[in-house]
């Protein structure tokens, strides 16, 4: 029994000292570098993991393009998702040992998803009444964005040329409209 005890107790304390920094999230299958590869891609990664995350899905595929800059380390990754229709984009810039989100467009969105917010988009009565027609671009925007117009949270922008509504999927509704020439309701 004391065997067993210490075996427990020196596995927990091995498992507490491996350092897995390097390894890819759960949701990330499967990673690809390419361009100018930097030496430390592991510090890099563990970098991007704290800064990328997909919305209610996985990734199948990151795919990482590296270009040496002026400024740095320019990276742009894509998150694919066979489940959604439209990759993640996220650009950086990696330099002295800082990683800079630089802009984002987050299109990988579970057809359901996409489906609700535009359905709550359209409970707007001028939105409706418009005559949107066609599909529109749905896109997430990170809590540090929507805490401009709403609170720190993510949420799902549904646009048609001429008008854009931005929906709280959490709250299943409306925070804002913008109609054409981006006058606000």
């Amino acid at each position: 029994m004391k065997y067993v005890v210490l075996l427990i107790i020196a596995a927990v304390l091995i498992a507490g000292c491996l350092d897995t920094s390097g390894t890819k999230p759960a949701w990330a299958h499967d990673v690809s570098w390419q361009g100018d590869i930097p030496k430390s891609t592991a510090v890099v990664e563990k970098e991007l993991w704290t800064q990328i995350s997909p919305y209610n899905m996985e990734y199948d595929a990151v795919n990482i393009t590296a270009r040496n800059g002026s400024n740095g380390l320019s990276l742009r990754v894509a998150g694919v998702s066979n489940s959604a229709g439209y990759p993640d984009i996220y650009d950086f810039t990696y330099s002295k040992g800082t990683l800079t989100r630089t802009g984002y467009m987050l299109e990988a969105i579970l057809p359901q998803d996409r489906e609700a917010a535009i359905a709550i988009a359209m409970q707007d009565r001028e939105v409706a009444s418009a005559g949107v027609a066609g599909i529109p671009a749905v896109r997430r925007i990170l809590p540090e964005t929507s805490k401009k117009y709403y609170t720190p949270v993510t949420l799902l922008s549904v646009t048609w040329q001429g008008v854009s509504v931005l929906v709280d999927p959490q709250e299943l509704k409306i925070v804002k409209v913008w109609k054409g020439g981006g006058t606000e309701k």
